[in-house]
């Protein structure tokens, strides 16, 4: 059975935080390759870069890496349009569901979240400044697999980055 790391988000720009937590998760959770999946439409982040240029600069970013990008259907990484893509698109794969602890704290809120709960696991990024035993409660109330990832780059943020972009 394929294993894969599926890492939904913006992407605005995708930075080396990104890259060193997935190249983390492959790690430790024995991934043969993680997807990157650019969200056309990310939730809570309503100024972003148009989805055909973040797809172009992923593709450049990821060229020389073990990973890949996925264009989906969804507008937004939802359970019921993109686990159903997922396993069309990947049949009898085991999947690792790659977010960083902002996104976990929030996923008991998500419609159906107990369909990936009770199947797959979690690769958690730790960012900067959120709690380990937090975030650990949170999954542990859903019932979920999980791996709590750390690496050298959690302070590196895709806001910082473009705050600090010259204006156009």
């Amino acid at each position: 059975m394929k294993r894969l790391g599926i890492y939904s988000g913006s992407f605005d720009p995708v930075h080396a935080g990104h890259m060193a937590f997935a190249a983390e998760a492959m790690r430790i959770c024995k991934l043969e390759t993680v997807v990157f999946m650019p969200e056309a439409v990310p939730r809570k982040k309503p100024h972003v870069s148009p989805i055909s240029e973040r797809l172009v600069e992923l593709e450049i970013a990821l060229a020389s890496l073990p990973f890949r990008v996925l264009d989906t259907y969804s507008d937004r990484f939802t359970v019921d349009e993109t686990l159903t893509e997922l396993k069309t698109r990947y049949p009898g794969a085991d999947f690792t569901f790659l977010v960083g602890s902002d996104v976990a704290l929030g996923l008991p809120q998500w419609p159906g979240i107990d369909r990936i709960t009770t199947t797959y696991r979690f690769a958690v990024g730790m960012r900067s400044g959120d709690n380990d035993r937090h975030v650990k409660q949170v999954l542990d109330e859903l019932g979920a697999n999980y791996h709590i990832i750390r690496t050298s780059h959690g302070h590196v943020s895709s806001r910082a980055l473009r705050a600090k972009e010259p204006s156009s």
